[in-house]
């Protein structure tokens, strides 16, 4: 994860306030545990999926750090 966060700092960054998930966990399993949707992001790669109070903040923040998961996950329905 350290390589993503070298090629852009803003990765080594948390999502959001209190909640210690980085974009570049958030880039290395779309491209290395092979997620495929924004709720495989937040309810299989991480635990954050379990707080109701943080899943709209994780959805924003998986869909702007792996803007190809979006589609995936509309469909999926």
């Amino acid at each position: 994860m350290a390589a993503y966060g070298d090629a852009d700092p803003s990765l080594n960054e948390p999502v959001r306030q209190g909640i210690p998930l980085t974009g570049a966990e958030v880039r290395f399993a779309v491209e290395h545990e092979l997620a495929l949707t924004v709720e495989d992001v937040i309810d299989r790669r991480t635990r954050w999926g379990l707080v109701d109070a943080d899943r709209a903040d994780l959805h924003e923040a998986v869909v702007r750090l792996a803007p190809e998961l979006i589609a995936q996950s509309r469909h999926e329905g």
